[in-house]
């Protein structure tokens, strides 16, 4: 191994330890919990990444109460543990060698198989590895020899490959289920295949705007997308995709009294890809319902279920009932090689009781951690103007981002939707991405840079 295995232990420590008192230590050295080690460290480092990204207070007290959220305090050491990485905090002018040290260790025991692993995600089997196979060679070599310099440029090496790769896929749009609206970017993978995803958040928080969007997105790619409108009529889940499509109010859809302007954009609109979207209409559906309808339907790719909830639980806990439900989910989705997307709503008593920004956070998804363990992308959405007058209620960073937005016109906030990412395949988490429905038509658009 590269450097001092000691050494890189109390790193790790004395970084973490730093990183309790200053919360943006981890997120300045470019660190995450994969480097770590120690899995109890990497727990901490994690959670203190969580809480920057929310522009939320990095300190013990906050850190613990986090932990035990999650059920992980107990698992890192308990307070205790935090109290003594405390006195082990690198002092500022330590801490960029020690994050180098941390970081190097982390690719010497193997990290490039992540970036392999990630190839393969996209592209897939010997094609993957003939595509990197030289600088992975490269890196293999580098590793057996101990030289540090001539193994990170082989490891910077794969890294470029694995971007020039996802980039050439992107443009090819081959096998990946793209998503609208910026979100490729953050997202390159887009839905997984055979896989769930999980789209989460508050009450009338735009969850089924935002999962209508995508379905309609997905269902103009060419693939065939069945959604289950658990909540409203087959005809209003209709009604709100093509509002969204000509850009027509849906209450004047509904009432069938349009403008001028607004008729002659019905007209123009092209739905033929409407062939591509089938709306399901079922009252409490159980789980295995719910399959088998889909399962019924020749050539499903993509599943839409709105919302979970509303799911009949047959009798069992929800704790169970969720796990459950995801188990089926998931084995369904490997073995029917489609791509299942699950609308949840949050404990919105914990997210009252979070101070500053509000942003859907992962510990308070239902189903304790059944959720998290089995989807492969968690996208949290919610509207800041419901929990936050303006922009600096959440915090600095919202300040920062939306404030001038804000002041140009302080009736346009009630628009701003964030689409937080917690769970991710390939590419960044606790990201949030900005977005703009315009609330007559439910019509989503990037927010202006």
């Amino acid at each position: 191994m590269i450097g001092n295995s000691e050494f890189v232990r109390e790193s790790e420590e004395a970084l973490v330890g730093a990183a309790l008192f200053d919360g943006n230590v981890l997120a300045d050295a470019g660190l995450a919990g994969p480097y770590f080690l120690d899995r109890q460290l990497a727990h901490i480092a994690e959670t203190i990444l969580a809480l920057h990204s929310d522009a939320e207070a990095v300190t013990p007290r906050t850190v613990a109460d986090s932990l035990h959220e999650q059920g992980l305090l107990g698992k890192v050491g308990g307070t205790r543990a935090l109290d003594e990485l405390q006195a082990l905090a690198a002092r500022p002018e330590e801490r960029p060698k020690l994050a180098s040290a941390v970081k190097s260790a982390a690719v010497d025991r193997g990290y490039y198989d992540v970036l392999q692993a990630q190839i393969r995600a996209l592209r897939g089997g010997q094609r993957a590895t003939e595509l990197v196979g030289g600088a992975v060679h490269d890196l293999e070599d580098a590793v057996s020899k101990g030289v540090e310099n001539t193994y990170m440029t082989a490891f910077d090496g794969v890294a470029a490959e694995l971007n020039r790769v996802r980039d050439d896929v992107l443009a090819e749009q081959t096998g990946i289920i793209g998503l609208p609206w910026g979100l490729e970017t953050t997202v390159p993978t887009g839905l997984p295949h055979d896989k769930v995803s999980v789209i989460f958040g508050p009450t009338g928080g735009f969850k089924t705007t935002i999962a209508n969007g995508i379905a309609r997105h997905v269902a103009q790619m060419g693939y065939k997308v069945l959604k289950f409108g658990l909540e409203d009529s087959a005809s209003l889940e209709y009604l709100r995709i093509i509002a969204d499509q000509a850009d027509v109010p849906l209450e004047h859809l509904a009432r069938r009294v349009f403008t001028k302007s607004e008729l002659s954009r019905l007209k123009r609109c092209r739905a033929d890809w409407l062939k591509n979207l089938l709306v399901v209409e079922e009252v409490v559906p159980t789980p295995t319902e719910m399959i088998r309808t889909y399962r019924s339907v020749p050539g499903v790719q993509v599943v839409f279920s709105d919302y979970l909830q509303l799911i009949d639980w047959e009798g069992d806990s929800e704790r169970v009932a969720i796990h459950n439900f995801m188990l089926q989910a998931q084995r369904a989705a490997k073995r029917d090689k489609v791509a299942h997307v699950v609308l949840s709503q949050l404990r919105e008593d914990k997210m009252d009781e979070a101070e500053g920004s509000k942003r859907p956070r992962m510990q308070w998804l239902f189903g304790g951690s059944a959720i998290k363990n089995m989807s492969k992308l968690i996208l949290g959405v919610w509207q800041p103007a419901k929990y936050h007058a303006k922009p600096s209620g959440m915090g600095k960073a919202g300040a920062l981002q939306y404030g001038e937005w804000f002041a140009q016109d302080p009736g346009r906030w009630d628009s701003l939707v964030e689409v937080v990412i917690r769970k991710n395949v390939l590419g960044p988490t606790g990201v949030a991405v900005p977005l703009v429905v315009d609330l007559p038509t439910g019509r989503i658009k990037e927010f202006p840079r």
